[in-house]
Order: C-alpha cells, then structure tokens, then sequence
C-alpha cells in the first residue's frame, strides 16, 4: 500500500512469497511477473521466491538480519550461538525425498526419505508453541532464515509433524467464553426487566 510500493524486499523471496498484491501498477523485471490486473488491483507472481519447504544444501550461520540479505537459495541460515549443525555433502546420486502430506491450522505433516541426515526449512513463522516430532520422537525446531522454522532429520524414512501448543490459550478462552454467555444473560435479564417495567 505505499506508495511507491516495495517491490524489491530479500522478505518476499525467504518467505516464500510468490504472489504480490499491488493497488499500483509495477513495471515487470526478471523478478515481477503481471499475471491479473483490474480497477482495483494488480497481482504479480514473485518468480524469485524460495520453496515453501525445502531440504538445505547446507548450514551457515548469521549475527543480525543484514546477513540475510546475500542469502543464498537452498541455503539454511541459522542464528550464531545456536548448536552447531554440520550436513554431510550431498551427491548428485543420492536419493532425497520429500513430500507435504497435511496442512491444516495449527499441524503441518511430511513423509520423508534420504540416507543421509537432512535440515528441513518451512516459510512459517518460528514461535516458542511450536513443536516437532519424528516417527514420534520430539525434535528440537530451530529458528533459521531469521524467523523461520527448521529441523534436523535423522537419517532413513519417516514422518515429520509440526503441530501448534495452544494449551497456554485456553484459560484465556475459556474466560472469554463465560464472559460472553454472562453478559447475553445479563442482557436477557434486563430485557425482561425493562419490559415488564413498560
């Protein structure tokens, strides 16, 4: 919505965005692909824009969000002082699998095959709630390209899960919801009060 819009931002690109709202006009690049436009707005396809989910290459580490800005593609950027992550190179004959098997609010899901370890980066925002396990078995989830998700796979087959701990919300909830059902009764009673009144 600015005016001129941003259009050139490294965030498009580590997020995984492939598609750019303007309500103005953008002269295409390389970059920018006019694909719809209207009265209202124009959309454009973000041909720069890394995979939703992606198995890394390799690990680099960072120290503030300007070293993000020479990220490389296929690359997972890591925070100094996180715990040193070392992937074995990777051959050109080696069999690495991949699949998005659920995405649902809150639980994301992947089947997965590779004979070597493998470091998974998802464009979703990294949060403490968020958890991960494989096979079962929790794995820690690692902030990478500055505020992503990413995991270090094990070896072999299996199943990755991401799902979402709302368990320190529902007190919250649950107060909101009596207090809604309090005030309806609340206003139910002084309806019947004021027209008995009238």
């Amino acid at each position: 919505t600015m005016d001129p819009p941003i259009i050139s931002s490294r965030a498009y690109d580590l997020s995984a965005t492939n598609y750019i709202l303007s309500q103005h006009f953008i002269n295409p690049t390389d970059q920018l692909e006019l694909i719809f436009k209207s009265k209202q707005f124009y959309l454009y396809r973000n041909h720069r824009a890394w995979p939703y989910y992606y198995f890394a290459d390799r690990v680099e580490y960072i120290g503030t969000y300007k070293d993000l800005y020479d990220a490389e593609q296929g690359v997972a950027y890591l925070w100094k002082g996180d715990n040193k992550i070392i992937l074995p190179p990777h051959s050109s004959d080696q069999e690495r699998q991949l699949e998005l098997v659920k995405f649902e609010y809150g639980s994301v899901e992947f089947k997965y095959a590779s004979d070597k370890p493998e470091f998974l980066v998802m464009a979703d925002s990294w949060h403490p709630n968020w958890h991960a396990s494989v096979n079962g078995e929790d794995i820690s989830i690692f902030k990478t390209n500055g505020v992503l998700k990413g995991v270090l796979l094990p070896p072999g087959e299996g199943e990755v899960h991401f799902f979402f701990d709302n368990t320190p919300y529902r007190p919250g909830i649950w107060i909101t919801g009596l207090a809604w059902i309090l005030f309806i009764l609340g206003w139910s009673w002084c309806s019947f009060k004021w027209r008995e009144r009238y």
